[in-house]
């Protein structure tokens, strides 16, 4: 009995990955003349435009080969030097403009009650208070048009490399 024992725990240690089960490949973003970078993992979704095509195409990335300077998304793979920018979709700008639509709907709404229950002739809605409803209003709507993506072009000061960082495929 205590030889099968033996066994399944051997067989149990040989499910149990020793180390890294996945090499560690990153698509690295870099900024000339700053040491920060910023890496983006095998999963994640991007959103992407490649040199000489105006269209944006969003997909997963699937796997990296850093040897040939390659992303794999589902459905194609791309070199690297190819990606001219990268386009992330902003959310404060709805965010904002949801709160100064309600603070117009609100300013007008408080005035049109308070003229409408306080009793005096003296105080009535005025322009003031339909320019302070528009202006919120007219903003709220343009904001997230103004400022929906943030874009980050490659060129010059900014590149994208692929980089294995699993040291164990690092020759010496």
């Amino acid at each position: 009995m205590p030889h099968c024992l033996v066994r399944f725990i051997l067989l149990l240690l040989g499910l149990i990955p020793l180390g890294s089960a996945h090499a560690q490949k990153v698509l690295q973003i870099e900024r000339l003349g700053s040491a920060r970078t910023q890496k983006l993992s095998i999963g994640t979704v991007l959103t992407y435009q490649l040199h000489g095509d105006p269209v944006w195409y969003s997909g997963e990335i699937v796997n990296l080969l850093p040897e040939d300077s390659i992303v794999l998304f589902h459905n194609r793979y791309i070199k690297v030097d190819k990606i001219r920018a990268f386009r992330w979709e902003l959310g404060w700008p709805r965010t904002v403009g949801r709160q100064l639509f309600w603070f117009g709907a609100g300013w007008s709404g408080f005035a049109l009650i308070g003229t409408a229950t306080d009793g005096n002739p003296d105080t009535r809605y005025e322009w003031s208070d339909a320019a302070v409803t528009g202006t919120s209003v007219a903003t709220s709507w343009l904001l997230p048009k103004l400022f929906k993506y943030r874009k980050m072009r490659f060129g010059k000061n900014k590149r994208l490399r692929a980089l294995d960082l699993d040291p164990a495929e690092q020759q010496p």
